[in-house]
């Protein structure tokens, strides 16, 4: 309550809600990751915008999702929820539960809370896109958390073949990177292997133009993982890819 009074006090004098230090972090951003409800709402009331992003690209409403996620207390994401206007429900909370990182069982439980309750309460539109026409299959796939894209798809019937603005699908994604564990998900999924992207690329011409690119970087170095891609996941993708009767597209078969 300290806090809060005082930064009532400093507010009153004119004090800007949404002043960036040198990390880039908003006082919202310290209220919510210090779990402060009422500091929250005071701030959130005041006009303080949740979406602002560090340098590193975090916000206030991803500390409200690590708390919901850390305590399964979703309050301070709800006060979040509760300013609509404020908030991209669909795109902002959603892709960043998309984003997160393999988790142990017991916690894709909370994200699926915070999922139904984002639907049910604020009427968030799971298959929602964000600037590059991304849904939260894709976004999932880049993370390769393929717990994430069997809830997505068979839970909320989110498109596992959606295209981005690149024509991309989320198994083109998946198969650049190497992230074998979300293109095993995408083909149980149903994804369409032979989906073509805008320049007539398949998933395998992905995987295998990526392997091409470390096969030459390989030549100077004998690091097998490098820009936190692994050598051995591509030829593991590819070969899972060629398995389940994978082709290359017209941009290949044209030469």
């Amino acid at each position: 309550m300290k806090h809060t009074g005082f930064s009532k006090m400093l507010l009153q004098y004119g004090a800007d809600v949404n002043v960036l230090d040198g990390f880039g972090n908003t006082p919202l951003y310290y209220a919510s990751k210090n779990r402060d409800l009422n500091l929250s709402k005071l701030l959130s009331d005041r006009g303080a915008d949740p979406n602002i992003e560090n340098i590193v690209g975090y916000n206030p409403v991803d500390m409200a999702i690590e708390f919901a996620m850390q305590s399964g207390n979703s309050a301070l994401l709800e006060s979040f929820l509760q300013k609509t206007d404020g908030v991209l429900v669909d795109t902002t909370i959603l892709h960043r539960l998309a984003s997160l990182h393999k988790l142990p069982k017991e916690e894709y439980l909370k994200v699926q809370h915070i999922i139904e309750l984002s639907i049910s309460k604020y009427n968030a539109k799971v298959c929602a896109v964000n600037s590059l026409r991304m849904n939260p299959v894709h976004i999932a796939s880049i993370r390769n958390n393929g717990e994430i894209i069997r809830m997505l798809v068979n839970l909320y019937s989110v498109n596992v073949n959606q295209p981005d603005n690149k024509g991309e699908t989320a198994l083109h994604k998946a198969s650049k990177l190497g992230n074998i564990e979300s293109a095993k998900a995408l083909l149980d999924c149903g994804a369409n292997i032979n989906e073509e992207n805008n320049d007539g690329e398949t998933p395998l011409d992905k995987a295998n133009s990526a392997r091409d690119k470390w096969k030459l970087k390989l030549e100077e170095t004998s690091d097998v993982e490098l820009y936190g891609i692994d050598f051995n996941n591509i030829s593991d993708t590819i070969n899972l890819l060629k398995e389940h009767g994978a082709k290359p597209g017209k941009s290949l078969t044209k030469k």
